[in-house]
């Protein structure tokens, strides 16, 4: 079984920030980052809650008001556009 440094590790947070913040340039990343640095020496179920809140308060402010299971179709929308348009 991977670890959890395997699964979930500062690199992998750092690219998920910087993916973020390609697909919602106005998001602000601040705790995402510091989530990234704050990911070592966590268990696995702690990481992936840390990332969770990060991404909660990036999106808080850039989101429209939906209901929760909304959101993340729309978010997936953004995000595959982002990555379709190239670096």
């Amino acid at each position: 079984m991977p670890s959890a440094d395997e699964l979930i590790s500062s690199s992998t947070a750092q690219t998920l920030a910087r993916a973020i913040g390609a697909a919602a340039p106005a998001a602000d990343l601040t705790a995402l980052r510091d989530a990234a640095r704050g990911v070592a020496g966590l268990a696995l179920r702690e990481r992936s809650d840390l990332l969770r809140d990060a991404l909660l308060a990036a999106f808080r402010a850039v989101t429209p008001p939906l209901p929760a299971p909304c959101a993340w179709p729309w978010t997936a929308r953004r995000t595959l556009r982002a990555g379709s348009s190239g670096p």
